[in-house]
């Protein structure tokens, strides 16, 4: 059913040059039900992260935010629906970033070519990235996940430098859940 809304939702949006539409993704962790990602803000963590993790499923968060469908500039490609066109006009995920920013990428290029990113909390899905990722253990992982953070650094300086235009700049960047800034 998840799925099903959000090909709804894409082929609805058509008049609206919507790209791509991210769910709401949730994390089980024992009998709770977590929010493992809302959407994506450029510049929290260094170059990008999701936000409200580890919010329950329930609540809402800052200005309902993790509720309401709204534009930003990056979802996660754990759930995303985007039409082939568009997919093809930026050349796809980029091969540089393996596993981490590939979303954050893909999503930027398409808001630079015009599409609008869309995050939708009516589609719900579970996932567990600890799971299918793993955690950066190794020398080989480190030294790929700092490439991948100097490939971003290098690609995207103008949205790192002056911030992400979906996110206030009043807020933090070194927590996910919409604090003021220190």
């Amino acid at each position: 059913a998840p799925l099903r809304h959000l090909l709804k939702r894409i082929a609805a949006a058509d008049a609206f040059h919507r790209l791509r539409t991210g769910g709401r993704l949730l994390d089980v962790v024992g009998i709770v039900v977590a929010m493992a990602v809302v959407g994506i803000v450029i510049g929290i963590g260094g170059v990008a992260g999701a936000m409200f993790v580890d919010l329950p499923r329930g609540r809402s968060g800052y200005m309902h935010k993790a509720a309401i469908m709204q534009d930003l500039s990056a979802v996660t490609a754990a759930c995303m629906i985007v039409k082939k066109k568009a997919f093809e006009e930026v050349s796809g995920f980029t091969e540089e970033l393996a596993v981490a920013f590939n979303d954050v990428d893909f999503c930027l290029k398409v808001g630079k070519c015009g599409y609008r990113v869309v995050y939708d909390p009516y589609a719900e899905l579970y996932h567990d990235e600890s799971r299918t990722r793993g955690p950066e253990d190794s020398p080989e992982k480190v030294r790929r996940f700092q490439n991948e953070i100097e490939y971003m650094r290098t690609h995207w300086i103008d949205i790192l430098k002056n911030g992400d235009p979906y996110y206030n700049k009043n807020l933090s960047l070194k927590k996910w859940n919409y604090s003021l800034k220190a």
